[in-house]
């Protein structure tokens, strides 16, 4: 509850900077020259003038050369001013359709605009001491645990002094020497305490609210805090421990896969199988052979489980405190369970925090997005306030903000527009003056029910969101003119959007849509598009040869017997009788209830008549118990009928006195069921792997030179290895559905190529090749 939510730029803003990448990443338009543009103007497209500064912004935003010589040296500058020169190509275009006087296009870059402007109504000299300030915090880590008694911020004072009077209480208990963690867990209203006990890890600067920071911050270490209040309520908490950061780790993991919603027997397989593991490595196997053949997590295990680098507070709490035990490089955890499964860490490498210099930037965004941002924006309104001489009424702003009813709690408040004091003024701004009336409208428009407050309080936060949207506006009117940086950015948005509209014209929605245009590229390059020679296999890797062996009997049958005890059932009839007991329906319901716990499950059934029974009785019992299972919900396909032949039976029966129906468990060959077989001593006895392989995607079944239809065995890192393989195809070419998502993905680059040659014929390029020469290092 008390962890910061950054707020960041929407799914779509991001896909418009990774759009400006990728169409500022194909090149193929040639400059045309002119010495008749102005000194600042570096190209022209179609008549619209570039000026250097705008190209200069976006060239060094886009480089990360921080060598000024080879920054500007002349390959590099031409390289981007090609692609520059494209991009703006499709702009002109998109100009030119006057895609930007369309009502949902002003609707997206106005969302984009009040988004981008957040960070630039600030002081800078506030942010500088806040980044400074969470530095020096960065390089501390924090474990403490906190109760919280819950609190809206529009309270009324009397549920305010109700919260605040509960927190005391606890506080005095928590000083007086009770545990704090009991406390937590009987009186925090922070959900998470029931499972945490009000123990939040570790945390260092820039992940909690920034009140309930600075208090960790600022609390001795096994001493409780003073009470202190966020949005969320009243706090108070103690710190456990500071430590000195440990920067970033880089981790490797073998993941097993175990979470809600597997059935108690598989989660009790992955613990074994994870325990396996740890035991392997300990006994010195190597752990890149053992994450590649028993990690579940596709993306790592096959470069060794390596993750990204990771830093305090930025994983879950049990990864996290496993990952802080390991000090040197190649220490492997003992398993650790999460939410997702069965983890074993192994330590690559650890970094501390980087000096401030480097990470100012960084840290500078993260600060004007944190909770803190609060601060910068009071210091930013007091300036606009002084520069533009602001002047307040206070009488007047007292009167409206106490003027309202209970209606106002409901959203329903209406002011009588024949008031006289409308016209009086709450505050002067900038040569203007701001009325009640003007206040009022704002309030009847921006009012919401509120389920908790008064009226009062709700119509002040109201009055001071009115204020605030006034100065705030002005300062964005202005700021284009204020800050060349962010005219740029806004103009990156607003050429981003038109690119966006083009890209799903020209090229998206036509490689989507123009089925002929894909099939005759397809058949134009179909050369590029071919499968190596692969196989239909199936990988088991056995842990011994016996395993092995022992693995290709079971795989000789599509159905095995159980080995469990009490899997047997024997049904005895009298002679010449098919009538079920009470006794044998039982046992009948109990060989249902194995069938319908997995669809893997069977019954295996076979009938020792007597001698004196005849042909109908011996097949109206088998009848019988199938209709019995099929009533139970068995699937029939789950039912395997192993009764011999009458001649062999009698020759079974002749010392029998009564007829016998055998009922078995039994398991198809399924790899579920062959797993669980196999691995029921040890969870790594067996593993297996079924896909379509290319040449070149295994190095298992690379070790074979010619695939055929069949089976082969080999070693492999302290294995055996049997290999089945189902069918063999030859290298060939691919047909279109198979190659679909690469053929689309090079048709959309042709026709964005054939797209730039038309823009170019379309609009005239001029170059002022001696304004770039001057520039050219």
């Amino acid at each position: 509850m008390i962890h910061s939510k950054y707020s960041c730029v929407s799914a779509l803003s991001k896909c418009f900077f990774v759009l400006l990448c990728f169409t500022l990443g194909t090149r193929s338009v040639a400059f045309s020259q002119s010495n008749s543009l102005p000194d600042s103007i570096v190209f022209e497209v179609g008549g619209t003038p570039i000026s250097w500064a705008e190209f200069e912004f976006y060239y060094r935003k886009n480089n990360n050369i921080k060598d000024e010589k080879q920054l500007w040296g002349e390959k590099n500058v031409r390289e981007y001013l090609d692609l520059f020169i494209k991009f703006k190509l499709k702009v002109q275009d998109g100009l030119s359709q006057k895609l930007d006087t369309a009502a949902s296009f002003k609707d997206e870059f106005e969302a984009y605009r009040k988004d981008l402007v957040k960070p630039y109504l600030v002081e800078k000299s506030v942010t500088d001491r806040l980044v400074d300030e969470a530095y020096t915090r960065l390089q501390e880590e924090i474990r403490a645990s906190h109760i919280l008694i819950a609190l809206d911020k529009y309270a009324t004072p009397q549920d305010t002094l109700r919260a605040y009077n509960r927190i005391k209480d606890i506080r005095k208990n928590a000083v007086a020497g009770q545990d704090f963690k009991d406390l937590a867990y009987v009186y925090s209203e922070d959900p998470s305490a029931k499972t945490n006990r009000g123990d939040l890890g570790y945390f260092t600067a820039l992940q909690m609210v920034y009140d309930f920071e600075s208090m960790a911050y600022q609390t001795p270490v096994n001493e409780v805090s003073p009470i202190f209040r966020t949005e969320y309520g009243y706090h108070i908490l103690k710190v456990h421990q500071r430590l000195r950061a440990s920067g970033s780790t880089k981790l490797a993991h073998i993941m097993l896969r175990s979470s809600e919603g597997m059935t108690s027997e598989d989660s009790l397989t992955a613990a074994q199988k994870i325990s396996e593991i740890y035991t392997r490595l300990r006994n010195g196997e190597e752990w890149n052979g053992l994450c590649s053949q028993f990690s579940d997590d596709l993306k790592t295990r096959e470069n060794g489980g390596e993750m990204a680098w990771r830093s305090t507070g930025t994983m879950l709490p049990e990864f996290e405190e496993a990952a802080f035990e390991l000090r040197k490089k190649g220490d492997i955890s003992s398993p650790v369970r999460t939410a997702y499964g069965w983890h074993i860490l192994k330590l690559i490498e650890k970094k501390p925090l980087e000096p401030l210099n480097e990470i100012r930037k960084t840290l500078r965004e993260k600060v004007l997005k944190d909770s803190r941002a609060n601060l910068q924006e009071g210091e930013f309104l007091a300036r606009v306030k002084k520069e533009y001489g602001f002047a307040e009424v206070i009488k007047n702003k007292k009167f409206v903000t106490e003027a309202s009813d209970t209606t106002l709690m409901s959203g329903k408040w209406q002011f009588d527009s024949k008031l006289k004091y409308l016209k009086k003024p709450l505050f002067a701004f900038n040569n203007r003056n701001y009325s009640v009336q003007d206040f009022y409208q704002f309030a009847q428009r921006e009012q919401l029910p509120q389920m908790q407050g008064n009226q009062v309080a709700y119509m002040t936060q109201l009055y001071d969101k009115f204020q605030k949207k006034i100065l705030i506006e002005h300062e964005e009117r202005l700021l284009p003119q204020k800050n060349k940086e962010f005219a740029f950015l806004l103009r990156e948005y607003y050429e981003g959007i038109i690119l966006f509209a083009l890209m799903q014209k020209n090229i998206w929605a036509r490689s989507a849509e123009d089925k002929e245009a894909l099939e005759a590229y397809f058949q134009s390059n179909r050369s590029k598009y071919e499968w190596k020679e692969r196989v239909t296999a199936t990988m088991y890797s056995a842990a011994t040869d016996s395993i092995r062996l022992l693995l290709e009997d079971a795989l000789r049958t599509t159905h095995y017997p159980s080995d469990e005890p009490e899997s047997d059932v024997y049904l005895y009839y009298n002679e010449n009788s098919a009538k079920i007991l009470a006794d044998q329906r039982a046992m009948i319901t109990k060989m249902a209830s194995h069938c319908r716990s997995n669809d893997n499950n069977v019954v295996f059934i076979k009938q020792v008549s007597s001698p004196k029974d005849k042909m109908e009785t011996h097949l109206q019992r088998i009848s019988d118990i199938k209709s019995e299972l099929v009533k139970l919900n068995v699937k029939e396909k789950q039912i395997i009928d192993l009764t011999d032949t009458v001649e062999d039976m009698r020759k079974l029966a002749k010392a029998k006195k009564v007829a016998i129906i055998y009922l078995k468990m039994g398991y198809l060959a399924s790899t579920e069921n062959l797993l669980k077989r196999f691995n029921k001593g040890n969870a790594l006895n067996l593993n297996i792997q079924a896909a379509n392989f290319e040449r070149g995607e295994s190095k298992v079944f690379d070790n074979i030179p010619k695939w055929e239809i069949g089976r082969t065995v080999m070693p492999l890192d302290g294995r055996v290895m049997l290999l089945q393989i189902d069918k063999v195809e030859n290298a060939r070419f691919k047909e279109l559905d198979e190659a679909r998502g690469q053929v689309m993905a090079d048709f959309q680059n042709y026709l964005e190529v054939e797209w730039h040659k038309a823009l170019a014929a379309r609009y005239k390029v001029n170059v002022n090749e001696e304004l770039l020469k001057r520039m050219l290092k």
